[in-house]
């Protein structure tokens, strides 16, 4: 089975129902994950008491033995862990769809932003600050 070690971490642990939790709020490498307290987990909506003890003694673990028991134990049990760059990629025309119906179910119209004409390099990760703010309405 192919995943992220993120997503193997949680099945380990029977939670996988957390996963989705996890990357929205910015979990997505066990060694961010290692600073998860008892905070975070409210923040992130793990309510169950078992559940979050489950968790911070995993995190515990993490603290201890590192991340590299993950990946182990990930191998003896058959799974794959994606490398970064096989990680699946969104098309360009699926995206551009995906933005306009998100700005649709949010009224948004580009027309009622102020923005210079900008020219975003291909090879930069960086975008326009009024992009980043649109996208955070």
């Amino acid at each position: 089975m192919c995943a992220s070690a993120l997503e193997f971490w949680l099945s380990s642990l029977d939670l996988s129902l957390h996963h989705s939790s996890f990357l929205d709020n910015g979990y997505d490498d066990l060694e961010i994950c290692k600073k998860i307290g008892p905070g975070d987990l409210t923040c992130m909506g793990v309510t169950c008491v078992r559940h979050r003890t489950r968790i911070m003694a995993a995190v515990a673990e993490l603290v201890l033995g590192g991340a590299t028991q993950v990946y182990i134990r990930a191998a003896q049990a058959g799974w794959r862990i994606l490398r970064e760059e096989e990680k699946r990629m969104i098309p360009r025309t699926l995206l551009r769809k995906m933005v306009r119906i998100k700005m649709n179910n949010e009224g948004v119209n580009l027309k009622d932003c102020p923005m210079k004409t900008v020219r975003i390099d291909e090879d930069s990760d960086c975008l326009p600050l009024s992009l980043i703010e649109l996208s955070h309405r």
